[in-house]
């Protein structure tokens, strides 16, 4: 096709023709419906003046213009929405996360504010964000979420007032999609919106507490920002615990909620109190709103917290709690009773028993001392004390017994108040003292002889030396001008030794105590002293035996003559 043989109207639109519309000018032949053969005609370019395009539609023309102009200005966009840069949106953000908040918004239909933003850098002034009452996972392109069921929020971010609708409140949630303002709807950004209805938000939906422990502690919020104040209150269910407020026990308290602090966590403490019942108890604290100072939306909010209080009255008390120290053939005595009162018809039987019936023995309630002894108490008397008597055996030995372990149990088998079966055992030590590493003297009372004359006693250890050790006993006389001491095969003296052996601990030694003469004719008192040599003995538990003494009394056997020189006298 030559252009010399063209009109100066094609000329011009060969000129001023987009790129590309010449293959759409290409000569084609097209059959008639009669099925004769049709001469090739050529597709005259598009009409811009109406002198020279006889035939056309002047509107044709002009959607010819706005379509050419479209296509043109595609090259000259910004990069974010040109189409080799668009990103696919897989479910979650594209790249990007969308920020609206609040993220979640009451379940009813009417205005509501939401705010509108991103972490990434978006110019939301170039894109349009929708309301859409349609599921969280759109797909790219969806265009469901731009022609049905979608409200216009317009373009760039900040606060912007949805209006909810009930198709939205049905599904219980809406996606906020930001889009291509103007060329395609290809999705940018989405987040889903959960609508919920206006409730309190309970940390814990139960606790337990127990008496004499610390107090527990949870917290109270909104999941909603209410359009006015909201008044919360907590008030308790049962006597067998209290709230605490300002350092003082109340029954119920009230927690205010207002636009600012909705969802700030406010903190409700529980303490339990004590009691003489053994028995647990379930509870629970309820949380409603107080209508005349709650916004409409709340006005039937409430929820429920399970309180459990654990009793701790299904115990002993025991009256000693330290070490017991005895000495052997001594005892001591405490008492034992309940922490808490049994139901009517039940007991609880506690059992006091002894780790070494052989060092010490139990009694309680008259009887003879054994291992263990079981003490019974029921509805009446479970608060009354219950004696209960440790008694120290004495034994041969010199040694100390090691440390005994006295145990106070509840027999499961005969306690019929199930609630003591868990009272936690209470256990002290006895240490019992030996008493065996001392002198036994058989005279106690003053021991009398004459002048001249003797009297015997005898001497023994209380308890037996270990094997190859010895005990010297030193027997000695204050005066021993007024008595002497001897033993068997001695000689007389002012003091004389006794030496005792693993195996005649507790054979007698028998010491002889003699009055000496003298001139005068006064009666004498001297002390005899028993006491442990502590250099010449190896047995060291006698070191500390106590010295043993009497007295020794010396009558003395001179007369008193009187002699008279006259035999008569004459008094006138």
């Amino acid at each position: 096709m030559e252009l010399a043989t063209k009109s100066s109207a094609e000329v011009n639109s060969r000129v001023h023709e987009p790129p590309g519309l010449e293959a759409r000018r290409s000569e084609r032949v097209s059959p008639e419906t009669s099925g004769e053969t049709c001469a090739a005609r050529t597709i005259p370019p598009p009409c811009f003046d109406s002198a020279t395009c006889a035939g056309v539609s002047r509107f044709a023309t002009r959607v010819f213009l706005f379509l050419l102009v479209v296509i043109a200005g595609v090259s000259f966009l910004p990069p974010e929405a040109s189409a080799q840069n668009r990103a696919t949106y897989t479910g979650g953000s594209i790249g990007r996360s969308l920020v609206v908040t609040p993220t979640v918004l009451r379940n009813a239909a009417g205005s509501q504010t939401i705010n509108i933003g991103t972490t990434l850098s978006i110019n939301l002034g170039f894109y349009r964000t929708r309301a859409c009452s349609k599921n969280a996972t759109p797909t790219t392109g969806d265009i469901n979420y731009f022609f049905s069921g979608c409200v216009n929020l317009g373009t760039g971010g900040g606060n912007k007032t949805v209006n909810v609708t009930q198709a939205m409140v049905n599904r219980g949630g809406f996606v906020v999609v930001v889009h291509d303002a103007q060329f395609g709807q290809t999705l940018r950004l989405a987040q889903w919106i959960p609508l919920v209805s206006p409730d309190i938000v309970l940390s814990e939906s139960s606790i337990t507490v127990a008496e004499g422990s610390a107090d527990v502690t949870y917290t109270v919020k909104l999941n909603v920002r209410p359009t006015g104040n909201v008044k919360v209150r907590v008030q308790r269910g049962g006597a067998s615990f209290v709230m605490r407020s300002g350092g003082n026990n109340v029954l119920n308290q009230d927690l205010t909620f207002t636009q600012s602090n909705w969802n700030t966590a406010q903190t409700v403490t529980v303490r339990a109190l004590n009691d003489n019942n053994v028995a647990g108890e379930s509870t629970n604290i309820t949380h409603t709103t107080v209508n005349a100072d709650t916004a409409d939306e709340y006005d039937s909010a409430s929820e429920t917290l399970t309180v459990t209080v654990t009793d701790d009255d299904g115990e002993m008390v025991v009256s000693r709690s330290g070490a017991l120290v005895l000495t052997e053939g001594s005892s001591g005595t405490y008492n034992v009773k309940l922490k808490g009162q049994p139901a009517s018809g039940q007991v609880a039987v506690i059992r006091v028993s002894s780790g070494d019936g052989n060092v010490v023995k139990v009694n309680a309630g008259g009887g003879t001392a054994g291992t263990f002894k079981d003490l019974t108490f029921t509805n009446s008397n479970w608060n009354t004390n219950q004696a209960v008597t440790l008694v120290a055996q004495h034994d041969d030995d010199v040694a100390d017994p090691s440390s005994v372990t006295i145990t106070h149990a509840v027999i499961d088998a005969s306690t019929t108040a199930n609630e003591f079966d868990d009272a936690a055992d209470v256990t002290f030590a006895v240490n019992v003292s030996d008493d065996d590493g001392g002198i036994v003297v058989s005279q106690s009372a003053t021991l009398t002889v004459a002048e001249g004359s003797s009297g015997t006693y005898n001497v023994k250890l209380d308890g037996q030396p270990a094997s190859g050790q010895v005990v010297v006993v030193r027997v000695s006389s204050s005066d021993d001008g007024a008595v002497k001491v001897n033993k068997t095969g001695g000689t007389a003296g002012a003091s004389q030794d006794l030496t005792f052996t693993n195996s005649d601990w507790n054979t007698n030694q028998m010491v002889t105590l003699t009055g000496e003469q003298d001139d005068d004719t006064d009666n004498e008192s001297v002390t005899i002293t028993h006491t442990v040599v502590d250099a010449s003995t190896t047995a060291n538990e006698f070191d500390d035996a106590s010295d043993v003494t009497f007295t020794a009394a010396v009558t003395d056997d001179e007369s008193v003559e009187v002699r008279v020189s006259a035999t008569s006298l004459t008094v006138t």
